[in-house]
C-alpha cells in the first residue's frame, strides 16, 4: 500500500509539469504574433510558401494562446491577404516582399517557428 502511494506521488510529480507544458503556450504572445504575420506573408508569396507542418504548428500554438492573441493573429493574417489581393504592379509585389522581410525579421521568427515542429 505504501509503495502504491509513493509511486502515485512520484508519477504525479513527473506528469504535472509535462501536462502543463503540453497545454500552455510554447511561444510568447509577441513571438506568436510575429510568426503568424511572417506565415501570412509567406503563404501569399509562392516562392516562400511554408511547409504544411509549420502551418500546423502555428495552428496548434494558436489553440494554446489566449483567445485575444489568437484573434489578433487571425486579423493580421486576413489584413495581409486583403493587401495581397490588391496587388496590381511589380512594385506592389516588391512592397509585399519587403513587408515579408520586415515581418519575418531575417530569421528570428523562422527560429521560433522551427521550434513548433517539435511540439
Amino acid at each position: 500500500m505504501r509503495f502504491a502511494l509513493i509511486a502515485t506521488a512520484v508519477a504525479a510529480l513527473v506528469a504535472t509539469p509535462l501536462a502543463l507544458s503540453a497545454v500552455g503556450p510554447s511561444m510568447s504572445p509577441d513571438a506568436f504574433l510575429g510568426a503568424a504575420r511572417c506565415a501570412g506573408y509567406q503563404s501569399i508569396l509562392p516562392a516562400t510558401a511554408e511547409p504544411g507542418w509549420m502551418q500546423a504548428g502555428l495552428n496548434a500554438e494558436a489553440r494554446r494562446q489566449p483567445a485575444a492573441i489568437a484573434a489578433k493573429a487571425g486579423a493580421d493574417i486576413n489584413a495581409i491577404a486583403t493587401r495581397a489581393a490588391s496587388v496590381r504592379t511589380p512594385d506592389d509585389v516588391a512592397a509585399l516582399r519587403m513587408a515579408r522581410e520586415a515581418a519575418c525579421g531575417g530569421g528570428a521568427v523562422a527560429d521560433q517557428t522551427d521550434a513548433l515542429s517539435v511540439g
